[in-house]
């Protein structure tokens, strides 16, 4: 397998984990509605709506991965290694406020395989024209 092919299937795969990530995310929603309903004035609008955007970021992120799985050309290994800041943040400020659960080990699985896509796929340099 080439290594252009494997960070493909593997940017698949990494691309899958963000939007398993963001259906999982969303299956909380009715808890944190719940939640919110003790919370005072605007927080309680707030919390439901903050907990559906994660899961939305989330999602987009899964698409614009899958994207360069299948046009791996570019910036895409820039693209790969942007996009895993995400899934960090958001296991670093799972630790922080709440402790490191379940949810935290997926989002730093699904980094750290993000980042080793932007590893693997081979570079993409552009060659001066006349050369």
């Amino acid at each position: 397998m080439t290594r252009q092919r494997l960070g493909g299937v593997l940017t698949g795969i990494a691309a899958a984990g963000f939007l398993a990530t963001a259906a999982f995310h969303t299956t909380g929603y009715s808890s944190v509605v719940n939640a919110a309903a003790l919370a005072p004035g605007r927080v309680r609008a707030l919390l439901p709506m903050l907990w559906l955007v994660i899961s939305f970021d989330f999602a987009v992120l899964g698409m614009i991965v899958a994207v360069v799985a299948f046009r791996p050309e570019g910036p895409a290994r820039s693209i790969l290694s942007v996009a895993a800041l995400s899934p960090f943040a958001a296991a670093g400020l799972q630790i922080r406020f709440v402790g490191f659960i379940l949810p935290t080990a997926i989002l730093i699985v699904v980094g750290v395989l993000t980042l080793i896509c932007a590893i693997v796929l081979p570079s993409t340099r552009v060659k001066p024209a006349g050369r």
